[in-house]
Formats: C-alpha cells, sequence, structure tokens
C-alpha cells in the first residue's frame, strides 16, 4: 500500500480470532489508532484480547516514536478497562517487527 493502515484483530476469552477490522487509513507517512475507539471495538465485539498491526509503505521497520507512544496508550487503556493486549507490530514487504511502549 502506498498509505499506513491500522489493522485490529480481535479475540475471545480461548484466544480464537473473533474479527479483524480496519480502525482507520492515513497518509503516506502514519496513521492514527485511536484508543478509545479502538477499545471501544473490541468491548462491542464481545472480545477479551486484541492486537493491533500497522505498516510502513517506506519499508523501514523501524518503530516511530508515535508507534511506540501509542503501545503505550493501548497497554494502559487495555489494562483500565480488563482487556488483554495482545501486541503491536509494523508490517512491511519484507517483515515485521514489534512495537515496544514508550
Amino acid at each position: 500500500m502506498r498509505h499506513e493502515r491500522a489493522v485490529l484483530v480481535t479475540c475471545d476469552g480461548e484466544g480464537a480470532l473473533l474479527r479483524t477490522s480496519v480502525p482507520t487509513d492515513g497518509a503516506s507517512d502514519r496513521t492514527f489508532v485511536p484508543v478509545r475507539d479502538t477499545l471501544a471495538r473490541v468491548l462491542a465485539l464481545g472480545g477479551t484480547s486484541f492486537g493491533v498491526a500497522h505498516n510502513h509503505p517506506t519499508g523501514r521497520l523501524t518503530p516511530s516514536e508515535a508507534d511506540r507512544l501509542t503501545t503505550s496508550r493501548l497497554m494502559t487503556g487495555a489494562e483500565a478497562v480488563g482487556l488483554r493486549f495482545l501486541d503491536h507490530v509494523v508490517v512491511t514487504d519484507s517483515g515485521w517487527q514489534r512495537v515496544p511502549p514508550d
């Protein structure tokens, strides 16, 4: 893709996939993952765990500071509402990398 896209993976209590969805499409160098909307979507689906992935059209696997901040916010929000945050990953044509918290 020529722009960034975030994908949300929602799972049930046994880890089975409930749904994948695209919460946001972004620009060529960024996308926004709205924490409140993401958590609300997981809860509305009856999910108990979730993960987020997004692509970097540049092919660069290194997470940005914004990526790290998003991971921190997702972790904090998930804990506050009793959800399990599985992971946040960056994906490119050549591979993937975990996004650590800020």
